[in-house]
């Protein structure tokens, strides 16, 4: 019996630590209650009415309809030559960037695009990286589709693998 009640006595103090209830009644912060299967949140509002967290617009890249080099050493290494649009047969963006080695050695590199609507709004991607293989002072073209239709820009990554 004694054997009983010793073993029973640590899980008898661990039910009833579970079920122990904090609160802090400081101003502008939560308060906490917790029960042995809900825990619920109280957040005070904050005096000057201002929201705790602040909200942020979505990273629009500055310059649309360009091309950027993620990884910052292919600059010397490598040159957009041109880069376009053109709508194909069922009215979706098709990009391409042709790219020129300027090195003596073939350059492997990955690329993706975003596309933006006509108020600038992001619409689609970043999609899946790319591999290009750009030959030894050799050009090679990057192509890349959208699916939607109602897309008036796009944003092109280049990094090296």
């Amino acid at each position: 019996m004694k054997a009983k009640i010793l073993f029973s006595l640590p899980l008898i103090a661990l039910l009833a630590a579970g079920c122990a209830t904090t609160k802090s009644d400081a101003p502008g912060s939560a308060s906490v209650t917790t029960t042995e299967t809900v825990t619920v949140v109280d957040v005070e509002p904050i005096e000057n009415g201002a929201a705790p967290v602040a909200v942020l617009p979505p990273q629009i890249p500055g310059t649309l309809n360009s091309v950027e080099f993620v990884t910052q050493e292919l600059v010397d290494r490598l040159v957009v030559s041109k880069t376009g649009y053109e709508r194909t047969p069922s009215q979706a963006f098709k990009v391409t960037c042709t790219l020129r080695n300027l090195t003596g050695e073939p350059l492997r590199l990955q690329a993706r695009t975003q596309y933006f609507s006509d108020d600038r709004t992001h619409q689609e991607g970043p999609g899946a990286w790319q591999m290009v293989f750009v030959p030894a002072n050799g050009m090679e073209t990057y192509t890349a589709y959208s699916y939607g239709t109602n897309l008036s820009y796009y944003y092109v990554e280049i990094q090296e693998m």
